[in-house]
């Protein structure tokens, strides 16, 4: 495929974008049922290991009340782990779980896919 093509193919399938873009981008739960913020909380604790709560939302522009929302969502999942800090009762870090005997496969290939970038097919 010549380099024109290419380019035009990519301006034809962007100009149609808007005709699917409530298709392609909701904001409800994807194919594994996941909100994109569930992700988000993920991919950062994929990143950084063990956050306070606080500083995961700092990190992420969420409000506390949601973020209490989306950690509840994610303990219920098996995502994370809730975590009392040893040097202050007030703070609660949250880790995401070592892989064990019992945990879903899905959940170790799901948290293991979210610091690799998807290959183009």
């Amino acid at each position: 495929m010549t380099d024109e093509l290419r380019e035009r193919v990519a301006v034809l399938m962007l100009s149609i974008l808007p005709f699917y873009h409530k298709k392609i981008f909701r904001s409800g739960p994807c194919a594994t049922w996941v909100q994109a913020a569930q992700y988000r909380v993920l991919w950062v604790l994929k990143r950084k290991g063990i956050l306070p709560m606080s500083e995961l939302g700092n990190q992420l522009y969420i409000s506390k009340s949601y973020m209490s929302t989306l950690v509840d969502l994610l303990i219920r999942d098996g995502y994370v782990e809730r975590i009392p800090d040893t040097r202050d009762r007030r703070v609660i870090n949250i880790i995401l779980p070592r892989p064990s005997s019992n945990t879903s496969s899905v959940r170790v290939w799901s948290t293991d896919r979210i610091s690799k970038p998807s290959s183009p097919t």
